[in-house]
């Protein structure tokens, strides 16, 4: 069977962002977050057009305010006390209820929820017609939580029909973010609120819609009532769907992750239509700048390529195999951190949590490997080298069962070549032996983009010394020139932590994972040549 083409042109664009996407909805570590552009396409209005039917109503009346120039909320808390004033007058007349002020309230309230519900339905389609939102409900399912910033109830209705069809559909509605969630269903909160299509499914006691409750979720956030939508943020991989980055409490939240876990991204949709370009000057500023301000990797999709995207990530994994093939993409991204001891290699992996990652150990290392590499006895020398040798060989293997994933590996297995000051010769060997017995085929060197990190010899001295183990300046200069050397001449990204704090090497790291051309370096051909040669050319 041919392959879709769409899917095919996106996997090619977006291979990283898709990977990735993929990988965390396998282990249910995927959030979709939808805004008002997934309800679009059903005839449900954007907020302006909301509030322009709601001024229009004819219990509101609200053409003679002239409040055009001012902001949407502001507008909206205007008809909103417009129509409580002519709503009271219009009861007192006819002598509905007594002057209680806490009558008055509930029933305007309820009155006002009812107009903003009529109006919000006015035009609406069936949740069925959508054409991409059923292709969402996979992800809904598996997802720890969805978050839905509108108002209406498609993606419940979607969810109800499904059940009816296959028996399996649970999921529970909330717009508190302080209540516990079931474990066994899909959780579906609405932080703006929740009017469905039928009032008697249960809305939310308030909408947040008027500048009063805009200014009350603020505050909320301040006191911690977000809590539980900024520890999924934290937790969690995002992805904004339908979302115009105006909720000013939704930037906050991105904000507060983005300081508290620089390398953790989020992935935003933005909505190019089906003439537009996806890849203008336009686009590249907003990806740089969403980037900057918040974290997020921003895909430029069509509708059709919305689709596309939700159908990725849940193809089975044959199928996605396939694809890949036909698309010529690689298998996995793959980047290695190396460089001296004490540049922060171990700092920055701990902050990729979301991605692949493996450490510099697989195991406990033994103490010998505290001590500077030209303090070790002959003994000690052998004994370490073929616990290490033992390390990236099952490294390795792991590595080669991660297809489809974006995977952040401490060291590659060639660097120990560097840390063999006197017996260069030997380690090559042992290190070609563990990768190119012919009986080994599936271990071969798993290839991948160098990242090498450098420092001020003086500055890593000290970090290594607060890490309780040996060395000296002259030691990790020695170094740190090895590794120049060993990788200064392959198309290695060099990141200099020079005068920089951990947030902004992460940040630079991050960049380079997710945007930057990615260069896999051939680790089986690079093992096959004179790197002896190249180590004796460092200074």
């Amino acid at each position: 069977m041919a392959p879709n083409v769409v899917d095919l042109e996106l996997l090619k664009r977006y291979p990283r962002a898709i990977y990735h996407l993929r990988t965390q909805l396998q282990r249910h570590r995927l959030m979709p977050m939808f805004g008002a552009g997934l309800s679009r396409p059903l005839d449900l209005p954007d907020w302006t057009s909301l509030i322009d039917r709601i001024s229009a109503h004819d219990d509101v009346k609200g053409d003679v305010l002239d409040a055009q120039k001012i902001s949407q909320a502001s507008r909206t808390q205007m008809l909103y006390q417009h129509f409580r004033r002519n709503y009271l007058q219009k009861y007192f007349s006819l002598g509905a209820f007594q002057d209680v002020e806490a009558a008055q309230d509930r029933i305007v309230q309820a009155r006002w929820i009812e107009l903003v519900h009529e109006c919000l339905y006015q035009s609406a389609k069936d949740p069925s017609t959508h054409p991409y939102l059923k292709t969402f409900l996979p992800l809904i399912s598996g997802a720890p939580l969805t978050v839905n910033y509108n108002f209406d109830d498609s993606i419940q209705e979607l969810m109800d029909a499904q059940g009816k069809t296959e028996g399996s559909s649970t999921y529970e509605t909330v717009w508190d973010p302080t209540v516990q969630f079931r474990a066994l269903s899909a959780a579906i909160y609405h932080p703006n609120g929740f009017l469905p299509r039928r009032l008697q499914r249960g809305p939310s006691d308030r909408i947040v819609f008027a500048e009063d409750s805009f200014a009350d979720q603020l505050i909320d956030v301040q006191r911690g009532h977000y809590a539980t939508l900024l520890s999924h943020l934290h937790r969690f991989t995002a992805l904004l769907v339908g979302l115009s980055l105006e909720d000013p409490t939704l930037k906050n939240l991105l904000r507060q992750c983005l300081h508290a876990n620089p390398g953790h991204v989020h992935y935003y949709i933005a909505y190019i239509g089906d003439e537009g370009k996806g890849h203008d000057d336009k686009t590249s500023a907003t990806r740089d700048s969403n980037f900057e301000a918040f974290n997020l990797v921003t895909l430029h999709l069509r509708q059709a390529e919305i689709e596309s995207l939700a159908r990725l990530l849940t193809l089975p994994a044959d199928e996605f195999t396939r694809l890949v093939h036909d698309a010529k993409t690689p298998t996995n991204f793959v980047f290695y951190l190396t460089g001296a001891v004490g540049t922060g290699k171990t700092a920055v992996l701990s902050k990729f949590k979301s991605l692949t990652t493996y450490a510099e150990w697989l195991d406990p290392k033994p103490a010998e490997l505290h001590k500077a590499a030209t303090a070790l006895s002959k003994e000690e020398r052998s004994a370490v080298d073929d616990w290490i040798d033992r390390q990236f060989g099952h490294k390795n293997a792991l590595m080669h069962r991660d297809a489809g994933h974006i995977i952040l590996v401490d060291r590659t297995p060639l660097d120990p070549l560097a840390f063999a000051f006197e017996n260069e010769e030997g380690r090559l060997k042992s290190i070609r032996a563990m990768f190119w017995s012919s009986e080994r085929k599936a271990y071969d060197l798993v290839g991948g983009q160098i990242i090498l990190m450098t420092g001020t010899p003086q500055v890593l001295e000290m970090r290594v010394r607060q890490r309780h183990k040996d060395g000296s300046v002259d030691y990790v200069n020695a170094l740190q020139q090895r590794f120049l050397a060993l990788w200064g001449k392959t198309h290695t990204r060099i990141v200099s932590t020079v005068d920089l704090p951990l947030f902004s090497v992460v940040r630079r790291i991050a960049r380079i994972v997710h945007f930057e051309d990615y260069v896999r370096a051939d680790l089986s051909d690079y093992l096959a040549s004179d790197l002896q040669a190249q180590l004796r050319d460092a200074k």
